[in-house]
């Protein structure tokens, strides 16, 4: 299964990282693969797993302080039963979506009053993304805002679109909201 070189997401296929790392899927118990590679990729592969694949996986990962501006408001959501999850792998039609399969993403959704969209990139190259989001989905019967967890900035939107550049095997985490 391993492919060579490159980062984690280069040495391994989309579909191998989904199924040793989501046990749901196999019925085992979920498996990071962050200590492979050569020994000088060991840290920097730690890092690019608990930030970019294991996040849209739905996994607990993470749990160093660095973490805890994207991580917390998952958490947050995720600690209540009414909490809907949407993974890119499930056959449920997704309230966000990109249309690209090179661009997966997850939906934590607390029907209208709050979502956390997360995509992350497997894409060979920095990418333009255009995601869409389907407020009424999302429970939200008015206007909403999306906002950039990491950045705390804004992210425009046009008729339910948003649209920013995503560099090569990157991450980004927004919340949408009431306003």
């Amino acid at each position: 299964m391993a492919l060579l070189g490159g980062d984690f997401q280069d040495r391994f296929t989309r579909d191998y990282i989904l199924l040793v790392t989501n046990g749901q899927l196999a019925g085992t118990w979920p498996v990071l693969l962050g200590d492979h590679g050569q020994a000088g990729e060991r840290s920097v592969d730690a890092a690019h797993i608990r930030r970019r694949v294991a996040r849209t996986r739905d996994l607990g990962a993470g749990w160093d302080p660095i973490w805890a501006k994207l991580r917390d408001p998952i958490f947050k959501l995720t600690r209540r039963d009414d909490v809907k999850v949407y993974r890119y792998w499930d056959d449920d039609p997704q309230p966000i979506a990109t249309g690209n399969a090179d661009l997966p993403g997850i939906v934590f959704s607390l029907p209208g009053q709050e979502a956390v969209y997360l995509v992350t990139s497997y894409s060979s190259k920095d990418e333009q993304v255009r995601i869409t989001i389907d407020p009424k989905a999302l429970g939200f019967t008015g206007a909403y805002k999306v906002v950039d967890i990491e950045t705390g900035q804004d992210v425009p939107l046009t008729d339910n679109v948003m649209t920013f550049p995503l560099k090569k095997h990157d991450l980004r985490e927004m919340r949408i909201t009431p306003q």
